[in-house]
């Protein structure tokens, strides 16, 4: 860490404060410090927290930034579900993304993600959940659609680091058991964020595609009591949700899973 390199994160912050002066929270990121020795990664982020909060922000950093000196005033966004991680790691999904010497740095800094949730609830702060396992869209679908013509939709987009999931796999999980199996200790949590970085996506129609029909799904077990909802129940609803995006144009996958209303059907269109 260099005197420059703060100086520089203080003067960004304090920038985007005065842009930003209503706004409550100041995301920090702080995550993915690929190579970047562990002392050096905590000194700077809690330098970078303490410009935030001298500022009269609420900070909120990914799970990585729990390993420094965070609190109870303090949110951590728990992204990196340590299964599915391990999972990728062992696959070698790293090495179809980028050289193998990239994918050895990159291994070992995920490898640090055992215990991160237990140091969150452990120091206090609040859980903001965005777990791979479920909440990251940039995933390919494990089922193909009705409409042929999303099928070299469906190759292409989604990383493969990610492994494809099907539209019930993403409905069927509980915020609460995802933090469960995250860690054993009593934890507050501040909300759910759905996540879809766009390495893939080469257009709006890209975008679209990844997020619907899955979205919705995420969106009712966020907003629902623990244990609401069976697959069954809303799929038949979801069928129905999807009057309003046909008649928007966006493109969706109209999953294999799923009962579409005839009339929908995409294809009928050409």
């Amino acid at each position: 860490m260099t005197s420059s390199a703060i100086t520089y994160r203080q003067a960004i912050t304090a920038a985007s404060g005065c842009r930003a002066a209503l706004d409550a929270e100041r995301h920090l990121g702080g995550n993915e410090a690929f190579g970047m020795p562990d002392e050096a990664h905590i000194a700077f982020v809690d330098r970078a927290r303490h410009i935030a909060r001298s500022l009269g922000r609420r900070v909120v950093g990914r799970q990585e930034t729990t390993r420094s000196a965070v609190g109870p005033q303090e949110v951590v966004q728990y992204w990196i579900d340590a299964a599915e991680m391990r999972e990728a790691l062992d696959s070698g999904a790293l090495t179809q993304m980028m050289p193998a010497e990239t994918a050895a740095i990159v291994a070992e800094t995920m490898a640090k993600v055992e215990h991160d949730i237990d140091r969150v609830a452990d120091k206090g702060a609040s859980i903001l959940l965005s777990p791979t396992s479920h909440l990251y869209l940039d995933r390919p679908y494990a089922e193909p659609g009705t409409d042929a013509g999303d099928e070299a939709r469906r190759a292409r987009v989604g990383l493969p680091v990610h492994p494809p999931k099907t539209v019930e796999q993403i409905y069927d999980w509980a915020p609460v058991g995802a933090l469960a199996a995250a860690t054993d200790r009593e934890a507050t949590v501040a909300g759910i964020e759905a996540v879809l970085w766009c390495e893939t996506v080469t257009s709006g129609e890209d975008l679209e595609f990844l997020l619907l029909p899955r979205l919705t799904g995420i969106a009712e077990r966020a907003w629902s009591p623990s244990g609401a909802g069976t697959w069954d129940d809303y799929r038949d609803r979801l069928a129905v949700q999807s009057a309003a995006w046909h008649r928007r144009n966006w493109t969706w996958l109209a999953s294999t899973l799923i009962d579409w209303p005839s009339h929908l059907a995409r294809s009928e269109e050409a």
